[in-house]
């Protein structure tokens, strides 16, 4: 259900509010746009990045890449862009779950997630999802300054092993 890959990527942000605080800035966001790629530069499509304040003034911002592993990020509004300052940056990517029939319930559903899981395992061994590193704040090595006047942000993820 595509439900679910909204749920997940809520669940990620509201997770990295809780890891980064809930401060607001009084600064209104600029223009932070840019690219996601693998190292071999391939797109890194539907991901989700979320962008956490280093400062406890600052506000998070998140995005959403395209197939083509564009993103642009929104702070308050749509595409409004994030609050000038540092970044520390968290990316996720989940393999999506086709959508569960009305009604489906009991060992249907069951099933149906079981199938869910394995195309996930699946997909991990094919490098399609993000490696670990990447997913939490404590372990991501990616950081962005967005300046005052805007930022096109390249950000490059290893291939790890």
């Amino acid at each position: 259900m595509h439900t679910w890959r909204l749920i997940g990527a809520a669940l990620i942000c509201f997770l990295a509010v809780v890891e980064s605080g809930c401060g607001k800035s009084k600064e209104k966001p600029v223009a932070a746009e840019g690219v996601l790629t693998w190292e071999d530069g391939k797109p890194v499509a539907e991901a989700t990045l979320v962008f956490l304040p280093d400062d406890s003034r600052g506000q998070q911002a998140s995005g959403l890449t395209g197939k083509d592993g564009s993103f642009t990020l929104t702070t308050y509004n749509q595409d409004d862009g994030a609050v000038p300052g540092d970044y520390k940056i968290i990316i996720t990517k989940s393999v999506q779950m086709k959508e569960v029939p009305k009604g489906e319930k009991g060992e249907e559903l069951v099933k149906r997630m079981k199938e869910y899981f394995e195309k996930s395992q699946e997909a991990k061994a094919k490098k399609g999802l993000v490696p670990e590193i990447y997913v939490h704040p404590k372990t991501s090595p990616l950081k962005w300054r967005v300046e005052a006047g805007g930022s096109r942000i390249q950000l490059k993820l290893k291939i790890l092993e």
